[in-house]
């Protein structure tokens, strides 16, 4: 997380070297509801993307388990 903050050339040096699968975690496990939202717009923009139509449901998931989770 601490690399994300580092100002080294701006967003686009961090994209070309931290993998977009790792900031899509980072994003989930720190944002959920934020997450929520992109992913919904995104959807609402183009629906064909399967891409974002996985991870929403990965985010779904997460949060499930983290409600499961807190009940035991």
């Amino acid at each position: 997380q601490r690399a994300v903050y580092c100002d080294r050339g701006g967003p686009t040096f961090w994209c070309s070297i931290i993998p977009i699968r790792f900031l899509t975690l980072l994003y989930f496990w720190v944002l959920f509801r934020d997450a929520l939202d992109a992913y919904s717009r995104a959807i609402r923009i183009n629906p064909y993307i399967s891409e974002v139509w996985v991870h929403l449901g990965v985010l779904h998931k997460s949060c499930n388990n983290q409600i499961s989770n807190a009940t035991e």
